[in-house]
């Protein structure tokens, strides 16, 4: 008998919003002896330092480039560090053991990279769910399902953090509620001498990762590994993940961007919003007026894989239909049907230009597009429209931008 299990919950305790922090490395184990129980905590904590680099720095980089770096000594580790904690300690007079957790700076890191020329992963996923699914013989086990149970317990990837829901629910229930979502179907399929394990979207919108499968070669009576099949597919979920937001950081690109906003605390968040973004070198203030802001956005890597940063943090980012700005806005308020509508330009046109008197382009500053289009204004002279729709962005230092929008806001 074959049998179809699907997992699901509307209500999931874990915030699936959050993102893990790229750079922090969680559980690293030690055990130490030396003659003394502070000298083997001193030596341990260093240990787990050292470690926890070389774990950061496989996960974010390619295999080949990693085999080619020189690394550094542990007294840079130690300076690159920006916190230590611990947990499940046990001392002796002349023992340490503990998990140790370590966070890096992540800029210093990067900056230890660039100076390598080597390219890094600076964002991971966004947590999603999988939903495991067995089809083969119906295992009569006490502790449930294994595809389940081992997805449950096997399964710890802070690149591409997925969960399983706890509650049952029809597969067309999964297709309502989770439509677009960020979503997996995890199938085990049984024959007499393999297992085949799918991965993929449970909606085609979701483009975070591609399908992908593996086959598990079975001898005659062996038992099914399920924890080994797990492994292996996180394994390959994170190479692909890493393979696809790998980032050159050699050639910062350029855009300028609009930014709706309807008072100041929105313009605030959406600067925290862009904070996050690790992407973006810096970004400028160009001009500010009371219902929108012009910024000069600097980022590392291609434009597709930029704009699934900015996705993940809620921001949706499209062109003007000239290619002369760029829009930002919160993703809650654009229409889905856009979001599925959205073609990014070509890679070549990531930067607007203008044709200069000696005819050859150049890269185009939001004064140049400004100038060109008051040039077709005088060539084509139109109806004065209200002031209140063509109120001119009126250029400002980036320090006083908050104070522009007060001022604004206070003269309604």
């Amino acid at each position: 008998m074959l049998r179809k299990i699907c997992f699901f919950s509307s209500l999931l305790c874990l915030s699936l919003t959050a993102q893990a922090d790229v750079f922090s490395v969680s559980k690293v184990p030690v055990d130490v002896t030396s003659d003394s129980s502070t000298h083997a905590r001193e030596e341990a904590l260093s240990q787990a330092q050292q470690q926890a680099f070389e774990i950061l720095i496989q996960r974010i980089a390619r295999a080949e480039d990693v085999q080619q770096l020189e690394w550094p000594v542990a007294e840079d580790i130690v300076n690159w560090v920006s916190d230590v904690s611990m947990s499940n300690e046990k001392t002796s007079p002349v023992r340490y053991i503990a998990d140790v957790n370590v966070r890096f700076d992540a800029e210093k890191i990067k900056a230890w990279l660039e100076e390598k020329e080597v390219p890094y992963m600076a964002q991971t996923m966004e947590a999603g769910w999988v939903l495991p699914v067995f089809n083969g013989p119906v295992a009569d086990t006490q502790d449930g399902d294994p595809w389940v149970k081992a997805w449950q317990t096997a399964y710890n990837s802070d690149i591409v953090p997925l969960y399983v829901p706890s509650a049952a629910a029809s597969e067309d229930e999964i297709e309502a509620e989770q439509k677009g979502g960020k979503t997996f179907w995890a199938i085990a399929t049984w024959y007499p001498d393999r297992i085949q394990v799918q991965f993929k979207p449970l909606s085609s919108q979701n483009t975070l990762l591609p399908a992908t499968s593996l086959i598990q070669p079975l001898s005659s009576g062996q038992d099914v590994p399920w924890e080994k099949l797990v492994q292996k597919v996180q394994k390959q979920l994170e190479k692909m993940w890493l393979d696809r937001n790998i980032v050159h950081f050699d050639k910062p690109s350029f855009i300028s961007v609009i930014v709706p906003i309807k008072d100041l605390s929105e313009w605030v968040k959406t600067r925290e919003q862009l904070d996050k973004i690790k992407l973006i070198k810096k970004y400028d203030v160009r001009a500010m007026r009371k219902d929108q802001a012009q910024i000069d956005v600097y980022f590392a890597g291609k434009l597709d894989v930029f704009i699934k940063a900015m996705d993940q943090e809620n921001l949706f980012l499209s062109a003007m239909p000239d290619n002369s700005f760029w829009v930002l806005r919160s993703s809650r308020d654009v229409p889905q049907e856009e979001k599925d509508a959205r073609v990014l330009p070509p890679q070549q046109i990531l930067f607007p230009v203008v044709v200069g008197d000696d005819d050859t382009d150049m890269p185009a500053t939001p004064e140049k597009i400004r100038l060109r289009e008051s040039a077709k204004t005088e060539e084509a002279p139109a109806a004065e429209p209200e002031a209140e729709e063509t109120a001119e962005l009126k250029p400002v230092q980036p320090q006083e931008e908050t104070r522009a929008l007060m001022s604004e806001d206070e003269s309604q």
